[in-house]
């Protein structure tokens, strides 16, 4: 293996706690943190035009766009590029934080965002940030439809202790930042298929992966008709 810096011109920003996805040569890059400030930019870059150039994808005022974050997650299924959770801090407020439960897709045709159902686990919105999320296209537990699989993250609930901090379960709805929440190291798989709109918390067999956030995970085939998500790593505070 070798590696070769790719040459492109009009570079976003430089950022961290952002996404990419590559779409039919097209490289996606969505949020992160640029220069302290969270962003909701959207950019992409055809590798397979020269000069390779990057564009920021500007919206009307009037469109609907997810809010800014980082640390959320980013896959692609069914022409449609997926945005997951992700936190950010609050405008004028640097010791709180923001986490989202809120769940947007990108359709690749058109460029137009639209928002879908928030992360849910019971019945219950979840916000969650530093997880992972892979596609199976072939579905799961014998079902042929594609499957979007998460795993893992900070999850905030409310509780008496820890950090305070304000959340956003979907749309932009502020709680009161006087109430308590505390984040909380998951260890939970959540599936989304996308044709049925809907989120499953599947029972699962074997030994559990401790919970852990800002882990990377993949999904990699085992035969014709067979894949398996892979954990990497990760950060899990003791208990």
């Amino acid at each position: 293996p070798q590696w070769e810096e790719v040459e492109t011109a009009k570079l976003p920003r430089p950022s961290y706690g952002h996404t990419v996805c590559v779409s039919e040569g097209k490289l996606l890059l969505f949020g992160g943190v640029d220069n302290g400030r969270h962003s909701n930019g959207l950019h992409t870059c055809d590798l397979s035009r020269q000069p390779r150039t990057w564009t920021r994808h500007m919206p009307s005022a009037a469109a609907a766009v997810p809010p800014a974050r980082r640390l959320h997650t980013a896959v692609l299924c069914g022409g449609r590029m997926y945005v997951l959770g992700g936190s950010c801090h609050v405008p004028n407020e640097p010791q709180e934080g923001a986490v989202f439960s809120d769940h947007w897709s990108l359709d690749l045709a058109s460029m137009a965002w639209r928002e879908e159902e928030p992360l849910r686990a019971g019945g219950e919105h979840r916000p969650s940030f530093a997880h992972s999320a892979v596609v199976s296209e072939q579905g799961v537990m014998g079902g042929a439809s594609p499957v979007i699989a998460v795993f893992g993250g900070m999850d905030v609930q409310q509780g008496d202790a820890g950090l305070p901090a304000l959340v956003l379960p979907g749309p932009p709805l502020l709680l009161p930042v006087q109430r308590q929440w505390r984040p909380v190291q998951s260890g939970r798989l959540l599936l989304f298929a996308p044709g049925d709109k809907a989120w499953s918390l599947p029972r699962t067999g074997g030994a559990s992966p401790l919970p852990r956030f800002r882990h990377s995970a993949t999904l990699c085939a085992r035969g014709t008709a067979d894949e398996a998500m892979l954990l990497w790593g990760g950060w899990r505070y003791p208990v």
